[in-house]
């Protein structure tokens, strides 16, 4: 597109952001990505990856919104981390093709296209995609209201995390340096699968209260014209 609207007006943000004597800072590229003006559904997730030189290739890590993270938090992801809950794996209703597919192998032998791969104990559990689309339909029917409070709670919770991450990395740090690389991997693990959890509990509070006010204020939407913000993109 060259440069269309979205591309000039967060150009012309990020420069006035990279004018100050601090200039542009992890916090500053996580506001780019999570502003209403350039990010919604269509957003599908969001991701920062820091370009940085770890001590140890299982260090390297990025940040991973479940959705557009104008309703959810960037979490901590790192390469050497051996698992992550089952909510944020991969579900049916995100697969090309699952509508025409079945838990059933009966026809496998006959029709192997129509026999779902997804393991059936995800089928049954969580998914945080779903969770957090809820959230970012019910915010948007708020844009005044529930909006502004659901992006302030993330970038709360992102902080928190920015927080405790230096002291998370050093431990780490020190396993490797130790050889104790099964023992750093788990303490990565255990830091990301943690506040992964953490942030799925808040967002289903979030959505919850969110869907009993407009509710009771007689606001949800039930026309076929979705609400969102007004958007660049």
């Amino acid at each position: 597109k060259g440069r269309w609207e979205g591309a000039a007006w967060i150009e012309a943000e990020m420069q006035a952001r990279a004018a100050r004597p601090e200039k542009i800072g992890l916090t500053d590229v996580f506001w780019s990505i999570s502003t209403a003006r350039l990010t919604g559904d269509t957003a599908g997730y969001g991701q920062v990856v820091p370009l940085v030189h770890t001590s140890h290739p299982d260090l390297s890590m990025l940040w991973h919104a479940a959705v557009g993270p104008v309703t959810a938090p960037l979490l901590p992801v790192f390469m050497g981390q051996t698992s992550f809950p089952d909510a944020y794996g991969k579900h049916r209703y995100l697969t090309e093709g699952e509508s025409a597919r079945f838990l059933d192998r009966r026809k496998e032998e006959k029709a192997p296209q129509v026999i779902c791969r997804i393991p059936q104990g995800i089928e049954v559990g969580d998914s945080a995609v779903y969770h957090f689309k809820q959230l970012m339909h019910l915010a948007f029917q708020s844009l005044e209201g529930i909006l502004p409070e659901v992006d302030q709670h993330w970038r709360q919770i992102e902080a928190a995390m920015l927080a405790d991450l230096p002291a998370v990395q050093r431990s780490a740090e020190v396993l490797f340096a130790a050889g104790e690389t099964a023992l750093a991997n788990r303490l990565l693990t255990d830091f990301s699968s943690q506040w992964h959890g953490k942030v799925l509990t808040d967002c289903k509070a979030l959505a919850a209260s969110a869907y009993v006010r407009l509710r009771a204020q007689g606001c949800l939407n039930m026309t076929d014209q979705p609400v969102a913000p007004p958007q660049l993109w």
